[in-house]
């Protein structure tokens, strides 16, 4: 994933695409500062993937910041970001594929209460990395658990 991102980041730039250019070295630089933490050479791209919906993250909540005190202008520069983005993620899981695969879970780890929803996310976490945002998920283990 790391040499398509490359080698978007040159077309980017072949095209003068300035928000392009900006979303593909912030993930570049992100990947750069987490393998520098560890000293590693490479990340899996499920760690890409959590990489891109972290910044995905922020740049939503910069969005609805700049919305709330009238900064429109930033606000659809960050949303911009956020639409260059999302590209770079699996196809989201729909609501009944979530809810699904959330039921499933929890039968497979035996949770009965919210208590067990740590042991639940834990393993969704790593399972739907990149295809349900994880507020989505918890929100759904929250109601099926309850």
């Amino acid at each position: 994933m790391e040499i398509k991102l490359y080698q978007n980041l040159q077309v980017a730039r072949k095209n003068k695409a300035t928000v392009k250019m900006k979303v593909v070295t912030s993930i570049i630089t992100a990947i750069q500062i987490e393998k520098a933490k560890d000293g590693r050479s490479s990340l899996a791209d499920a760690e890409i993937l959590m990489i891109i919906q972290r910044l995905i993250k922020q740049r939503r909540e910069s969005a609805k910041i700049f919305d709330e005190n009238d900064r429109h202008d930033l606000a659809d520069e960050e949303l911009a970001q956020v639409w260059c983005l999302e590209p770079y993620l699996p196809a989201q899981l729909t609501d009944i594929e979530l809810t699904k695969a959330v039921a499933d879970t929890i039968c497979k780890v035996g949770a009965s209460s919210l208590k067990d929803m740590g042991k639940v996310m834990g393993i969704l976490s790593k399972e739907l990395a990149g295809k349900a945002d994880g507020k989505r998920i918890s929100d759904q283990v929250k109601l099926l658990l309850t």
